[in-house]
């Protein structure tokens, strides 16, 4: 999941920023992504901001996580970059 942030973050525009729709939901829930952990040993956590800045973390296990990487406009002056964070913390823990 990490390379696929990264990845997909490499070709985003300044104007532009990561996003996260969750498919899991039976309601579509669209938010800027702006953290991604890991809770040992299968929980993910991702946590950002919905469109209207209101901070938001789903908490799941990761045999239930489906999510569509989209493109966002930014929410501030500079866009939200988290892909290389994650890869650096990632690193660090292995």
């Amino acid at each position: 999941m990490i390379d696929s942030i990264y990845s997909f973050e490499k070709r985003l525009d300044e104007e532009h920023e990561i996003g996260a729709q969750l498919v899991s939901f039976g309601a579509s829930i669209t938010f800027h992504l702006q953290d991604v952990s890991y809770c040992s040993p299968d929980i993910i956590n991702l946590s950002g901001k919905n469109a209207n800045g209101e901070e938001l973390q789903l908490i799941q296990h990761v045999s239930q996580l489906s999510v569509l990487l989209i493109s966002m406009r930014k929410l501030g002056e500079e866009p939200v970059r988290i892909g290389f964070k994650l890869q650096q913390a990632f690193k660090e823990q292995a």
